[in-house]
């Protein structure tokens, strides 16, 4: 089960004076893959263009799980990732599902070049991430950094994936922001060759 998230939304009232507008658990927004326990996301706030708008009446749909922001939007969410070697205590079938490409969970990813992982993915926004809790280690092409509580990193788009070699859950926050998309020259969305 996903840690439920607490989420605090401000206003104003009908003479412009702050206000909380809500105050809520986001819970009915996380999305657990069902066959991974203690795996997903968490969506808190998503913008669905941009500017954002203040006003109460703009208030933007919440969507379930990986949610990624149009055009000129923005998203907030949290992401769990347990340990990869539960993956070694599932059955073959299980296993086979926990370790699809990442890419193909969410149809605005890109799958690039899983050789590296099956976590490997790439979209078109910027990422602002913080690592909450727990060790993780960011891979992209050519490399590999290990994270400890409070780094942040700046993903700008490219082949990247997530993995959690050490023994407790992660929990990461992340703002992924609508970027302009890059010339992907070597596969497009769900592996699909783009010409070059």
């Amino acid at each position: 089960m996903l840690q439920s998230i607490r989420r605090v939304v401000t206003g104003h009232d009908s003479e412009g004076r702050s206000i909380v507008l809500s105050d809520e658990s986001a819970d009915a927004t996380a999305a657990e893959l069902p066959f991974w326990p203690g795996r997903g996301s968490t969506a808190i706030w998503t913008t669905p263009t941009g500017p954002a708008s203040n006003r109460e009446e703009d208030l933007p749909r919440q969507i379930t799980g990986f949610p990624l922001p149009g055009s000129g939007g923005v998203a907030l969410m949290f992401m769990e990732l347990p340990p990869d070697s539960e993956l070694e205590s599932m059955p073959e079938e299980q296993r086979s599902l926990a370790s699809s490409p990442v890419a193909r969970l969410f149809p605005e990813a890109y799958e690039i070049d899983t050789s590296k992982s099956f976590q490997m993915h790439a979209t078109d926004t910027v990422d602002f991430v913080v690592l909450l809790s727990g060790e993780v280690t960011l891979l992209v092409d050519e490399g590999e950094v290990v994270l400890k509580p409070f780094d942040v990193v700046i993903q700008r788009g490219v082949n990247h994936g997530w993995v959690n070699r050490g023994t407790t859950p992660a929990l990461i926050a992340a703002a992924v922001i609508d970027a302009v998309p890059l010339d992907r020259r070597r596969s497009g969305p769900k592996g699909v060759d783009v010409a070059t």
